[in-house]
């Protein structure tokens, strides 16, 4: 994960999941199909530009806020 990422989701390590990249790159997959990065430029173009936020009906208000204040921080940056 970039940096950026790493900040926001720290806190929430339990909760925090990488984004679901393309189906066709996982490995059971890329292994059995035999694709390879690069393969599927646009689907890779979106994936390597989302940001899953941490989501659960578990987080209390001040993880929310934690959430929201890591997502602001990082884009005033």
């Amino acid at each position: 994960m970039s940096p950026a990422v790493d900040y926001a989701v720290q806190p929430f390590v339990e909760f925090a999941r990488p984004a679901i990249g393309p189906a066709e790159l996982a490995a059971v997959y890329a292994d059995r199909l035999g694709v390879s990065r690069g393969m599927f430029p646009n689907a890779e173009f979106v994936s390597d530009r989302t940001l899953s936020l941490p989501f659960t009906a578990g987080l209390s208000d001040a993880e929310v806020s934690r959430v929201i204040e890591a997502l602001r921080e990082l884009l005033a940056r």
